[in-house]
């Protein structure tokens, strides 16, 4: 029944150790949950072991306990280790060569273990104490490699732990208990190594038990072994980007200096939101740029974390400062429109006359081209109109050169306010002018010449002092017809009417028939 008694906490400890690490296995994937997993089981082992050590008679029986539950006191150190380096993000400790190294000692105290009979190593003497659970031990001089080694891992993994819980005072409840649960383990460990002769048993299975227990349930609480880690990880590897962790709470948990220079001062605990812009979604999605009160430009990402199939345990948000790579956008943009207007101006210069503002000779020789073409191709009408200003010279002779100019200009207004938007007018050389017509023929074209007559009539150039003169102009018009072959066959009968009005005294209009050109009285 004394026996008994002494294995219920063993009995206790080995079935919550298996029992959580078991269901960290199975539910919680991912590095850290997967070591933490084994620490629980080797755990369990150790527990078991030790009740079983207790409930056997035999002394031989215990020997092959302790050697059997050396399998777990040897790797719990280790596995522990192995929980903070993931924690911590110095997953480069786990490659293959370092982690061997980090092996050796477990591995050697196991294999002494198993074979303390043939040399003493672990073990100097292992005596049953008549009437007792317990043994008289003297041990051997590997065992304190392993004690020394065993403490400084789990020493180590605790410090790692402890220094990434001290960047998050969030969590600092759960830092205490990290802390307390490897210290209760090894103050458990250091009385059963100095009083052994007086304790009925190792108490350290049992404090790892609750140790255990404790650690489980503050990180399944506040969730830090999936976020932390896996968030670290993403830190360490963007470190251009700036990188704020956030927990499922929204709070700020982690911050990365890349942060703080571009959003300034960050409080863990606090929330994000504050800093960025009324409206900004942390929501995982494309990312988007938002624009902060000092006139800097981010680009933000938010991405979850989460451990497998688990509910995303909080986000990672990545800022990177796109203000001088937008600036460079929207300069050369502007200089991209900026040439195109330049183009089309120089396009325009191009195709327009200086001093008229109407289109020059190439531009209309050009459109004629295709209007003749369409014409021709679809059965449509056309029809051309030239205009030559009457006795220029001596405009020129008498006014000056100046005048002569704004009469050009004048006549160029008028011409263009009669037009309609399809139809083209151009200066086609000196004082002569010209008016493309699609979709007229000669009768259509009619109306445009009286409007346009009417006007020249009207027209009235002043010399300044209440001096003014008129101005006259002989005007030819030719319609597309069958036999035309090119559009330079349009255009000199065009021309030919033009000049049998010149040639019967000017100031009119004449028209391109079958018979030759005749003049019209309008």
């Amino acid at each position: 029944m004394t026996s008994l008694a002494y294995a219920i906490p063993s009995m206790v400890g080995t079935v919550t150790s298996l029992l959580l690490g078991v269901y960290m296995a199975i539910r919680r994937p991912g590095p850290a949950w997967r070591y933490l997993a084994a620490t629980g089981i080797a755990g369990a082992w150790w527990c078991a072991g030790q009740w079983a050590w207790v409930l056997a008679d035999d002394p031989a029986t215990r020997f092959r306990v302790a050697q059997l539950q050396y399998l777990a006191i040897a790797t719990y150190p280790v596995l522990w280790l192995h929980v903070g380096l993931v924690y911590a993000g110095r997953r480069r400790w786990l490659r293959p060569w370092p982690g061997l190294l980090l092996w050796m000692v477990p591995a050697v105290t196991i294999i002494l273990a198993a074979t303390n009979s043939l040399h003493g190593l672990v073990w100097q003497s292992f005596d049953p104490v008549p009437g007792a659970a317990r043994v008289a031990l003297r041990y051997g001089p590997w065992f304190n490699v392993h004690s020394a080694y065993s403490y400084g891992v789990v020493l180590v993994g605790t410090i790692l732990m402890a220094i990434r819980f001290a960047a998050s005072p969030l969590y600092f409840r759960s830092f205490l208990i990290v802390i307390l649960g490897p210290t209760l383990v090894m103050i458990a460990n250091i009385v059963h190594l100095t009083a052994k002769d007086l304790l009925p048993l190792d108490p350290t299975p049992s404090a790892f038990a609750i140790a255990f227990a404790l650690i489980a349930w503050t990180i399944r609480r506040d969730r830090f072994l999936s976020l932390v880690p896996l968030a670290r990880g993403v830190t360490l590897e963007s470190l251009h980007e700036g990188v704020v962790v956030l927990d499922p709470q929204d709070r700020i948990i982690d911050v990365n200096p890349a942060a703080r220079s571009l959003l300034g001062p960050l409080e863990l605990g606090s929330s994000l939101a504050s800093v960025l812009p009324a409206g900004t979604l942390l929501e995982p999605g494309p990312r988007r740029e938002v624009r902060l009160a000092s006139g800097r430009r981010l680009d933000l990402g938010v991405t979850p974390v989460s451990a497998g199939e688990d509910a995303a345990h909080g986000r990672v948000v990545l800022l990177r400062d796109v203000t001088e790579e937008r600036e460079s956008q929207e300069r050369l943009l502007r200089t991209q429109e900026e040439l195109r207007e330049v183009n089309r101006e120089l396009e325009r210069l191009a195709h327009t006359d200086t001093l008229t503002g109407l289109a020059n000779r190439r531009r209309l020789m050009a459109r004629l081209e295709e209007e003749w073409s369409r014409a021709r191709r679809h059965g449509r009408a056309l029809a051309v109109v030239l205009v030559d200003l009457d006795h220029f010279k001596r405009i020129n002779d008498t006014h000056g050169h100046l005048a002569g100019d704004r009469v050009l200009e004048e006549v160029g207004r008028l011409i263009q306010a009669e037009v309609r938007p399809e139809d083209l007018a151009a200066r086609y050389g000196g004082e002569e002018l010209a008016v493309l017509l699609p979709e007229t023929d000669a009768g259509g074209a009619g109306g445009f010449l009286i409007r346009l007559c009417r006007r020249l009539g009207a027209l009235k150039h002043s010399l300044g002092h209440g001096a003014s003169f008129g101005v006259t102009a002989s005007i030819g018009v030719a319609a597309l017809r069958d036999d035309d072959r090119s559009p330079s066959d349009l255009l000199a009968r065009a021309d030919a009417a033009l000049y049998h009005v010149k040639e019967t005294g000017r100031d009119g209009v004449g028209v391109a028939d079958l018979g030759g050109p005749r003049r019209l009285d309008l």
